[in-house]
């Protein structure tokens, strides 16, 4: 089971990894059809993340906050 810092480092952690993702799909409008940007103001360290669904669901908060955020982003097919 994890500890209290074991959820701590994890989530620094999916915030390192979420800000290249983040920042691959921004560079690269190829990637952006379809992905929707999210940013949690709770979240420490990097707060935003890519998903492919249009209903938030905040990978930082666990369970308990899935709602917990704003959209930042849409991308969508141009033309």
């Amino acid at each position: 089971m994890l500890g209290e810092s074991d959820l701590v480092k994890a989530r620094a952690a999916f915030g390192e990894l979420s800000r290249a993702v983040v920042a691959v799909v921004a560079a690269d409008p190829s990637l952006q059809p379809g992905r929707f940007l999210f940013q949690c103001p709770m979240a420490k360290g990097y707060q935003r993340w890519v998903q492919l669904e249009e209903k938030m669901a905040n990978p930082y908060m666990g369970k308990r906050m899935l709602e917990c955020g704003e959209v930042v982003s849409v991308w969508k097919v141009e033309g």
